[in-house]
């Protein structure tokens, strides 16, 4: 047996959020290796797909679940979250309304998992549609969104930032990825927590 073939796959649930209309099945889909498709149905409850993929040699299964954004599928969001390793938290540059609604998202996140929250990687998509420093919402904005999260969950779980776009596929792989490896750094963490007396 080679080195390859003696390597456990890790098998890793993630939640794709974010308020609708934001590009969240439209970056799945990218990641996924699907084409972007202008047009889109809204997503019902929530969408589901896998795709296996390597990082640093180690050999992942991600389960990815696309929740839709629409408030009437608010009290069923926690059946999705339970299990879950990482969230992807979408916001739309263009929409400054996508922007304010990520921490109403991140309580669902933190009420729903039994370790008060998980790693997360927030993407500011659509950037193919904003010049640098132009959109509707400030870097400043964002940047200190993004320190207040990091301050919350120090010592706990990383945050990560990217700027993405499903149309040009811009920082899409590397996202998925980030928040891959953040969760492997937590896991270990995650245990001691859980162990201690």
């Amino acid at each position: 047996m080679n080195d390859a073939e003696s390597k456990r796959t890790i098998t890793l649930k993630l939640c794709l959020v974010g308020q609708w209309g934001v590009g969240k099945t439209s970056l799945r889909r990218k990641f996924m290796g699907g084409r972007f498709r202008r047009s889109y149905l809204p997503t019902v409850g929530a969408d589901f797909s896998f795709k296996e993929i390597e990082i640093d040699k180690t050999p992942f299964r991600l389960l990815t679940w696309d929740l839709a954004g629409e408030t009437k599928f608010k009290n069923v969001r926690s059946l999705y979250f339970q299990g879950v390793y990482g969230c992807l938290v979408v916001f739309d540059l263009t929409d400054k309304s996508s922007f304010t609604s990520l921490e109403e998202w991140i309580q669902d996140i933190e009420n729903s998992t039994n370790t008060k929250g998980v790693p997360l990687w927030i993407l500011g998509n659509k950037k193919d549609l904003v010049e640098e420093g132009n959109g509707p919402i400030s870097e400043d904005d964002i940047k200190k969104y993004v320190d207040s999260l990091s301050h919350r969950y120090q010592n706990r779980f990383k945050i990560g930032y990217s700027k993405t776009s499903a149309i040009t596929g811009d920082n899409v792989d590397s996202a998925f990825q980030g928040l891959v490896r953040n969760i492997m750094e937590w896991i270990p963490t995650r245990r001691r927590q859980r162990d201690a007396p």
